[in-house]
């Protein structure tokens, strides 16, 4: 719908989108996206491929390589459209408050993280290494 007005917020979006305008923060497009307006609507802390036509991008980033981005692109599965491990750092960390762009921005995941780690260093004892196992 190129009439269409769109509000993206904490979103993953694996297709590719045609609109008048777009007011978009903190999503993840995975397939080329083309607004006809850029002069208005903004597109920031969000990620989308190259040759995307967006308005004002402002701390986004452009996707090279799409392949290794999710657990898994199946529906049903228990890691569908979350962010893999080997997605980049920008997408992992690339949201507004420093957690993953996309749908699971609301989980904290990378901040959590980091907490856990900090906590590891802090309170294991010396000589004992841990390994910390990610589970979705």
């Amino acid at each position: 719908l190129e009439a269409a007005e769109v509000t993206l917020e904490r979103v993953t979006l694996l297709g590719g989108m045609r609109c008048r305008r777009l007011w978009a923060t903190e999503a993840l497009l995975t397939r080329p996206a083309f607004v006809l307006d850029v002069q208005a609507g903004c597109f920031r802390f969000g990620a989308a491929p190259a040759g995307s036509r967006l308005p004002r991008p402002y701390e986004s980033h452009v996707l090279q390589d799409r392949r290794h981005l999710f657990t898994s692109r199946r529906f049903g599965d228990w890691g569908y459209a979350q962010l893999s491990a080997t997605a980049p750092p920008e997408l992992r960390r690339g949201a507004e408050n420093g957690s993953e762009i996309g749908a699971y921005s609301s989980l904290l995941e990378s901040i959590r993280f980091d907490g856990l780690r900090a906590k590891l260093e802090e309170y294991t004892p010396f000589g004992r290494l841990p390994v910390l196992v990610r589970e979705t």
